[in-house]
């Protein structure tokens, strides 16, 4: 399957599918074709990426649209929008989207933090520092660590560059 029966099956555009290829959800084998190299998409794989985005798809309709549930003998209607617009569902599907949903959101935060939590501890190994890193660690601005380098209180010049050693900064944010 090439990039534009990909595109048409996920029914988005060639430009999509880059940025998906791109963000690593797909994953294209690369043949020589009449124009150089051209991506080929494994059918299953981009299934399985159109289930994915209707399951977001329905995600992002709940929070559009106000749902019905559906409960023995009456029913209620919450959200947002005009009840013409509605989703119905049963309290078991609700039930069921609700705990997908705080699911997705949970995992997000969990990657979000353990990135974050990798690049605090790269730069904690690090004994010297570039000077973003140094404003960085010490919330101090760029302009107030370079004024402090150029004084002599931190670092030294390598070439064009300031390197600032960590202990030197730790005692120049502590001596302030």
């Amino acid at each position: 399957m090439n990039i534009h029966e990909a595109a048409e099956r996920l029914g988005v555009s060639t430009r999509a599918v880059r940025r998906y290829i791109a963000k690593k959800r797909l994953t294209p084998n690369y043949v020589k074709g009449p124009h150089g190299l051209e991506a080929e998409f494994d059918p299953a794989q981009v299934e399985e990426l159109k289930q994915e985005m209707a399951r977001q798809g329905v995600t992002a309709l709940m929070a559009r649209a106000p749902v019905t549930v559906e409960k023995p003998g009456r029913s209620e209607v919450t959200g947002k929008g005009s009840k013409a617009s509605g989703v119905t569902l049963t309290a078991e599907q609700l039930a069921q989207l609700l705990d997908y949903t705080a699911n997705q959101a949970a995992s997000r935060v969990i990657e979000g933090v353990g990135e974050k939590l990798s690049q605090v501890m790269r730069q904690g190994r690090k004994m010297v520092l570039t000077l973003a890193e140094a404003s960085q660690e010490s919330g101090l601005s760029r302009d107030k660590i370079r004024a402090a380098c150029q004084a002599g209180h931190l670092g030294r010049r390598e070439g064009r560059r300031w390197r600032i050693k960590r202990t030197e900064l730790r005692r120049y944010v502590a001596g302030r």
